[in-house]
């Protein structure tokens, strides 16, 4: 026998205005603009907490605490890029400082230029050094 474990909901859900109403509507098609659900999702008093909720859990569909799908993958991309702009820049004067302003489109610090040109010219000379690969396996002449 099959034995599936329901959790409880959070209790937040049990006092949504959203309660009883059909939930067809919070799932709106592509023809509807999802207003009459978000026209009770603005009188809610836990409008919040589905809100983030929703955000939480990364869903796809429906209308969740007053925003559709699109509007919550526009707040999550917000602080995705708030939580990258919180990481710590590298030091100037350094190839990784210079990729973190070509990344954030900042202006480029002489410094961090001047490191980058050093590396990309440190790996073309790399990359023309003859090795053993590049010969076809002959051994170097002594």
């Amino acid at each position: 026998m099959l034995s599936v474990r329901l959790d409880a909901p959070p209790d937040w859900m049990t006092r949504g205005a959203c309660l009883g109403v059909e939930p067809d509507l919070f799932y709106p098609d592509k023809s509807d603009s999802g207003n009459a659900a978000k026209r009770i999702c603005r009188a809610c008093p836990v409008v919040s907490d589905c809100l983030a909720y929703a955000l939480r859990i990364d869903t796809a569909h429906g209308i969740w605490g007053g925003l559709g799908a699109r509007e919550r993958q526009q707040i999550n991309a917000r602080q995705v890029r708030a939580k990258r702009a919180d990481h710590e820049e590298p030091p100037h004067g350094t190839a990784a400082g210079y990729q973190f302003h070509q990344r954030h489109r900042t202006p480029t610090c002489p410094e961090c230029r001047a490191a980058q040109s050093t590396y990309v010219t440190e790996r073309r000379i790399a990359s023309r050094q003859p090795t053993l690969h590049r010969r076809a396996g002959k051994a170097p002449t002594t």
